[in-house]
């Protein structure tokens, strides 16, 4: 395993040290970036509580190709003696990676970032079990996604979620998702199978826009507003189910 360390405020006093003293290296404050190198190759982390030791996969963007083919997140990772705890993919986290293939998160993984996902070219599948909210954008340009896992503890999907996702072919909305927000499943033209959560309260302007292959939709009573054109260019939509609670 090897590590570096890419940004951080103890590097310059670490080479002010002498060797004797690298052992009580201090732990690396907040906002550091370092490395590590296993079995999925070189993944960047940045510190995100210095005091309890927790990090989030980190990508600054600059290298297309920085993770590639099958990465599996460790829960845990080493700097010198410390062990930090992997709890997020920070912001554009996998962004923009042209050759990922799939992402399987540990259940230490609780937060994404905005645009965690967006514009992998080749991204299949991400596997997630503690997440609790999807963010804006967070597969949004993903053409070959077609399996994402939904957690039953999910409580948020964001604007634009699964935007273009045009491979992606169904989705179950877990129970505790109360809204779907503008472009959730914009552009998804290969979408045809959705199971809506017993709790939704609303449909964003645009959710569904353009779902060409979705040909029938069961509203929830709970469901109180729908925004304009939610399924707008559904071409294929024959039967939407709607309770007499639920607007028209």
């Amino acid at each position: 395993m090897k590590i570096n360390i890419i940004k951080s405020f103890v590097l310059a006093a670490a080479l002010c040290l002498p060797s004797a003293a690298l052992a009580q290296m201090p732990p690396l404050s907040e906002g550091s970036v370092f490395s590590v190198e296993d079995s999925n190759g070189e993944i960047f982390y940045e510190v995100v509580d210095e005091a309890n030791f927790t990090c989030q996969v980190w990508n600054d963007s600059q290298d297309l190709n920085r993770y590639q083919g099958d990465i599996v997140v460790p829960s845990t990772v080493k700097y010198w003696d410390y062990e930090y705890t992997v709890t997020g993919v920070g912001e554009g986290g996998f962004r923009d990676c042209q050759n990922l293939h799939s992402v399987k998160l540990p259940s230490t993984v609780t937060s994404l970032g905005l645009a965690a996902f967006a514009r992998c070219p080749k991204l299949v599948s991400v596997e997630f079990s503690s997440v609790t909210a999807i963010p804006d954008y967070a597969f949004s340009e993903c053409p070959n996604l077609t399996d994402v896992s939904m957690p039953e503890i999910l409580t948020s999907i964001g604007e634009g979620a699964f935007e273009d996702c045009t491979s992606l072919t169904g989705i179950a909305i877990p129970d505790g998702v109360k809204e779907l927000r503008k472009k959730t499943f914009y552009g998804c033209t290969l979408l045809a199978d959705v199971t809506l959560s017993s709790s939704l309260t609303s449909i964003g302007e645009t959710a569904f826009y353009d779902c060409k292959s979705l040909t029938g939709i069961t509203i929830p009573n709970s469901v109180v507003s729908i925004g304009q054109w939610a399924f707008s260019g559904c071409m294929s939509l024959a039967e939407a189910t709607l309770s007499s609670h639920s607007p028209r």
